[in-house]
């Protein structure tokens, strides 16, 4: 799922999950606001697709690696982080608010954990935190990621079960 600064004002709704289900941001009558689009998760069919997003991941890497190519000798490298679902105070908001009618329970703890299992089911069991994707952009500007070149590094708890 691609994060969305919510000092960043979208012109028009933001939908990354589309018709596949899960989190969606975006803004409405000047107001920042989550939205759950139902799912396969929620209705136990197999996940839909959202072609024109998974279209623009797989561009986001070819861009990266492409762009490493014309790099080449510059001493430049590009590189891609790829964030999964992160938590976020609007993010929170709406999870809490709507936790009661879920049946997630009444601690953060909890809410969290049932919201990644319902939302964006992971490896880890809850979102990301703004300082891991910061992490990951601090080592690839450091001198320790001099040869990684063209990469996609995923920061998303598992959430994408492939290899590439």
């Amino acid at each position: 799922m691609v994060g969305v600064r919510f000092d960043e004002k979208p012109e028009r709704d933001f939908d990354p999950a589309g018709e596949q289900g899960g989190i969606g941001f975006g803004e409405r009558g000047g107001t920042d606001h989550l939205t759950h689009h139902p799912g396969a998760r929620d209705e136990g069919r197999q996940e839909l697709g959202a072609p024109h997003y998974n279209a623009s991941l797989a561009a986001r890497h070819n861009l990266a690696v492409s762009l490493a190519r014309d790099l080449k000798d510059s001493g430049v490298t590009s590189n891609v982080v790829s964030p999964g679902a992160i938590l976020a105070g609007p993010v929170q908001e709406y999870l809490t608010g709507v936790a009661s009618a879920r049946g997630w329970g009444e601690t953060w703890e909890e809410i969290e954990r049932a919201a990644a299992e319902d939302f964006v089911p992971n490896d880890v069991g809850r979102l990301g935190r703004p300082e891991e994707i910061a992490a990951a952009v601090l080592y690839l500007t450091g001198p320790l990621a001099d040869y990684v070149s063209g990469a996609t590094i995923r920061v998303d708890g598992g959430t994408i079960r492939s290899v590439h």
